[in-house]
């Protein structure tokens, strides 16, 4: 930063020699859709394409709702609002249904667009059994600060 006369002057960085945008986006290792204000998918990376098994030429500029079926809850979501469900159920335009966990957030200073990740999230055996012992866990601990408290 210098100032000139009074005024603050930014130097922009030196660019640095690297992967661009588009090689970024196709590496990510988590399913990224990029949605358009029309509701219409406007890109997706490689990640995606694999768990979807649909290409990014396929889905481009399709609906995004006759591309992937959103979770049940995904309906009562307020627009302009981010959106989560964790480890729920989706149904892809082939008819295969994954578990993943769906995040979608409004892409900043650009109204109306959108980005949801999937990340692919395996039934696992015993994963209610692991989740019960973790809730025992929890609830347990809190009984026990609040005896403790209460001493």
């Amino acid at each position: 930063m210098a100032f000139a006369r009074g005024r603050l002057i930014r130097k922009k960085p030196a660019p640095v020699p690297g992967p661009g945008f588009g090689d970024l986006f196709a590496a990510l290792p988590v399913a990224v859709l990029v949605i358009d204000p029309d509701g219409r998918i406007a890109h997706a990376n490689a990640a995606c394409e694999l768990l979807l098994n649909h290409s990014e030429t396929a889905m481009a500029g399709q609906p995004y709702d006759t591309v992937l079926l959103p979770p049940d809850d995904y309906a009562d979501r307020r627009d302009g609002h981010g959106f989560a469900a964790y480890d729920v159920e989706v149904e892809t335009i082939r008819g295969q249904r994954i578990r993943v966990d769906f995040v979608e957030t409004p892409v900043a200073d650009h109204p109306g667009w959108r980005i949801v990740t999937l990340h692919h999230a395996p039934r696992r055996a015993g994963h209610g059994a692991d989740r019960a012992a973790g809730a025992r866990a929890a609830v347990g601990a809190a009984a026990m600060l609040a005896h403790e408290i209460k001493n």
